[in-house]
């Protein structure tokens, strides 16, 4: 396929996901509490509310680690039996490895990373097992989904493309271990040492075959190439949220951020913030009137904070005006956003603001059914990401006849839960049936 082709691919799937991009970018800016520009003598306050909504949530479903089950047969033999028990702790043994994998890297654990890209309302992971210096290498390594655009069909996903900025030297010690893979670049290194560079990873599965290619700058390092390791695309990609695609601009709404629903309501609610903490700055400070014959300020170096002085000469007058005080209307309408704001979230409540009185045990289920099911959605595709990973990844193990590794697991015959133990494992130890 020319050059040209693949660009003009990348391009393509860019331009139909900008919508979706854009709707990222403000969702981030929420979570991060990027402060809107400032207007003139306004107080520029801000509600911690989603970021502290956002936090919780992915503390709640991701602070226990999985538990892995393979479902036997109905006339399983013991030694099938024996298989899937190892399975299992060989699956336990990976999703450790893939934890200290990232902690040596300066990261989170694994599954926590994987619970805030899915509140993110988008997901994109790639997974491979593949052999380096004569080792097993597992890989789950998480692709922010606003550099990936997918194009699915009935067939499932079709085409992929990664396409992100780094800088010279990061993509220049990609060259080089593509270099040493056997891959012949053209690829000319950048004068300027403080450029970014554009870089493409495009995959397509065509009748099985899995072809891949990656450009630097426009420059082919490796041509679309034949991947016979695979026979899909490595990678998980999805969203979770509206299922409609009909509507003009639903690009934007396909993947919902858990926050989505409340966008709104912190707008209202920091002008609401800002307004008040505004007038109380106003007269909460002094404002002086000075009468002087020359009409000169009496304070030398001004008053702090908000407080001003007006100097007029003898003789002058002037009507000093206030600040009115925040109207009754002000507090009513700030009391309905908290309570539209936490019917999108987690109530109050939930933080342990438990006023001073007795609560029922039927509100107390209200208030634990509310969380369930405003993470459920979430939870449950983060249970099919981490089961659909790990039957793929067995998968590879098996297929590709990886060589046998030693991980940290857990031996079931000890009495004492919870300890550790080194074990092998082997290509021939994965079952035939693969579902977890």
């Amino acid at each position: 396929m020319p050059t040209i082709d693949i660009l003009d691919e990348a391009q393509r799937l860019k331009n139909f996901w900008q919508l979706r991009d854009a709707q990222m970018v403000i969702d981030r800016n929420i979570l991060n509490l990027v402060p809107p520009p400032k207007k003139a003598d306004e107080v520029q306050w801000m509600s911690n509310e989603p970021k502290v909504f956002y936090d919780t949530a992915v503390g709640l479903i991701s602070a226990y680690p999985p538990r892995f089950h393979l479902p036997l047969s109905t006339d399983f033999t013991e030694e099938q039996k024996a298989k899937m028990n190892k399975a299992e702790r060989f699956l336990l043994g990976i999703f450790r490895y893939l934890d200290n994998k990232q902690m040596s890297c300066g990261q989170t654990y694994w599954l926590r990373e994987l619970a805030y890209w899915v509140l993110s309302g988008w997901y994109a992971i790639f997974n491979a097992v593949i052999e380096e210096n004569g080792e097993t290498n597992f890989i789950a390594d998480f692709w922010d989904p606003m550099t990936v655009y997918p194009e699915w069909t009935s067939d499932g996903l079709t085409k992929c493309i990664r396409q992100f900025q780094t800088d010279k030297m990061t993509a220049m010690m990609l060259v080089e271990n593509w270099k040493t893979k056997g891959l012949k670049t053209e690829f000319k290194e950048p004068v300027d040492s403080n450029q970014w560079l554009d870089v493409i990873n495009y995959w397509r599965v065509d009748k099985k075959e899995v072809r891949n290619a990656i450009y630097i700058n426009g420059s082919e390092v490796k041509s679309l190439t034949l991947e016979k390791q695979f026979d899909k695309i490595p990678i998980f990609v999805g969203a979770v949220g509206i299922p409609e695609r009909g509507s003009s601009g639903w690009q934007a709404r396909f993947g919902e951020s858990i926050i989505a629903a409340n966008r709104d309501m912190y707008d209202y609610e920091n002008k609401i913030i800002r307004l008040m903490a505004t007038i109380l700055a106003e007269t909460a400070y002094p404002n002086l009137v000075s009468k002087t014959q020359s009409g000169e300020p009496v304070t030398k170096d001004g008053l702090k904070g908000y407080g001003q002085e007006t100097s007029l000469k003898v003789g002058e007058t002037m009507e000093m005006l206030k600040h009115a005080a925040t109207p009754e209307e002000g507090f009513q309408l700030l009391n309905w956003i908290v309570r539209q704001r936490q019917k999108a979230s987690f109530s109050d409540t939930t933080y342990g603001s438990i006023p001073n009185i007795e609560i029922s045990g039927f509100a107390l289920s209200q208030y634990l059914a509310s969380i369930k099911y405003k993470i459920g959605p979430y939870l449950t595709t983060m249970q099919h990401i981490v089961s659909g990973l790990a039957s793929e990844t067995l998968r590879q193990y098996k297929k590709n006849r990886s060589k046998p590794i030693t991980l940290l697991t857990t031996n079931p015959k000890e009495l004492k839960k919870g300890l550790f133990f080194m074990e092998e494992f082997k290509a021939e130890d994965v079952p035939d049936v693969i579902f977890v």
